[in-house]
């Protein structure tokens, strides 16, 4: 595989950019609450998380073609809020149909009112949104490429230490957190009766043609 590129997504982007990334959220998280609201769904929910002020996008591309993404957030309720403000006319729609579902409702009620759970509060708030790699390519780097561009992004920000939260199911990212150096700082229930571990992760001082050549 050729080197992959690392590109942080700017206001201006083509809503194709945010279908990939659709994309690719919807073929990898496929049991995530979120995909199952269809790729384009998910597309405006990534453009409108990449208007607000306090959260960024990275791709990974390879030839062109997204392999992976991260999206950070400084302040996740000011994402929340940001994106509830600016951005509901375009979400509410695909939610509608959705919304006779008493399941879609909660779901919807424990995402919102997550950022303001106790446990997440006693952490930074700043954090990864979500971040995934093609499965065709994990494994082969990609994921460190992102990990470490989003580090740069914070520490352009002028954030230092971050949470990171996932699935205490999901063991490969689990071992990848702690790999980097990331501290395992208890759980918390997003959604009811699935547990999610929690870490903190301080963004180390790195000399900038060092941090390029990893």
């Amino acid at each position: 595989m050729p080197a992959p590129e690392i590109r942080l997504l700017t206001r201006a982007e083509p809503h194709e950019t945010f279908l990939e990334i659709g994309r690719l959220h919807a073929e990898e998280i496929k049991g995530g609450f979120l995909a199952s609201l269809g790729i384009g769904w998910l597309a405006r929910l990534y453009e409108a998380i990449g208007r607000s002020p306090h959260a960024f996008t990275l791709v990974a591309t390879v030839d062109g073609s997204i392999i992976g993404f991260l999206c950070g957030s400084a302040d996740t309720r000011r994402v929340y809020r940001h994106v509830l403000t600016r951005d509901a006319v375009a979400l509410l729609p695909g939610l509608l149909g959705r919304l006779a579902s008493w399941r879609t409702v909660k779901r919807c009620w424990e995402t919102l009112r997550y950022p303001s759970r106790a446990p997440v509060l006693d952490l930074p708030s700043a954090e990864i949104l979500n971040f995934c790699v093609a499965g065709r390519v994990q494994r082969l780097g990609v994921g460190r490429l992102l990990f470490r561009a989003m580090e740069a992004e914070f520490a352009r920000r002028g954030v230092r230490s971050l949470r990171i939260v996932t699935g205490a199911s999901q063991l490969s990212a689990i071992r990848f957190y702690e790999s980097l150096g990331a501290e395992p700082a208890g759980n918390v229930e997003v959604h009811a009766q699935v547990q999610s571990r929690l870490f903190r992760y301080s963004i180390p001082d790195r000399d900038p043609e060092s941090a390029a050549a990893r």
